[in-house]
């Protein structure tokens, strides 16, 4: 197996932004590409990655294979490359090589972990609301709300999706667009923590949005040429909880 990525800085942030949710990330690699799945430790939070075979400047995987690795040693070696490297990941039966081709050539060696570490797969679920809204003005709202509370409230209304929360001090709320139409009102409650690591993906495509009354909120994002998708499916704070 050997895959080589000459364009390193989204994939970087990409592994960046799920640190703080997983330590521990399960990364599957066959014919198709890589993609990362992972269970946040508070079971809040399940995060998936998909980089596409052709996101890569050379691709190479004869068999399936599955890793499981410390997100947080992982990232300690992404935050050494350089944007002018080259990223080449081989493997052997109980570690993965990153090397980092530039001026010099560096090689970092992780060990895997035990495979009794089992992530969870994408639960499929019917969302009765699936859109689409502007990345930034979602993510400009959600920073507004963040000044005073740590939860979020999304609600539909009148083809719109409305951001909202109350504090001592100050009430606010926002209107967003949606892409298509909706004409039916739903709910949801989440903590704005896990909203504020989706961000630091930064913005890639536009931002797909999912959730229903008491469903999980899911976000996801995939670039012009689909060639990356990331999904993020929190689970929703219950109303009489809160």
């Amino acid at each position: 197996m050997k895959l080589v990525l000459n364009e390193t800085k989204s994939f970087k942030n990409i592994i960046d932004s799920v640190e703080k949710v997983l330590e521990e990330i399960k990364i599957m690699i066959d014919s198709e590409g890589l993609r990362f799945r992972g269970l946040s430790k508070s079971h809040v939070c399940f995060t998936s990655v998909e980089f596409k075979s052709t996101y890569f400047y050379d691709f190479e995987c004869e068999e399936p294979q599955t890793w499981y690795l410390d997100t947080n040693e992982l990232l300690k070696i992404f935050k050494r490359i350089k944007s002018s490297d080259v990223l080449e990941i081989t493997n052997d039966e109980s570690t993965v090589t990153f090397k980092f081709i530039g001026t010099s050539e560096r090689v970092f060696k992780i060990k895997m972990l035990d495979e009794d570490y089992m992530s969870q797969e994408l639960p499929n679920i019917s969302f009765p609301l699936d859109d689409f809204i502007n990345f930034k003005e979602f993510k400009e709202s959600v920073k507004d709300v963040s000044l005073y509370s740590d939860k979020i409230v999304l609600k539909t209304e009148n083809n719109c999706l409305f951001l909202s929360s109350e504090s001592d001090f100050v009430d606010y709320k926002a209107k967003l667009d949606f892409f298509n139409e909706c004409n039916d009102n739903y709910k949801v409650i989440v903590n704005i923590s896990w909203l504020e690591m989706f961000f630091k993906i930064g913005e890639i495509g536009d931002l797909n949005i999912k959730f229903g009354n008491n469903l999980p909120l899911l976000l996801s994002m995939s670039d012009i040429s689909s060639d990356v998708e990331i999904v993020y499916l929190i689970a929703p704070i219950i109303e009489e909880d809160w």
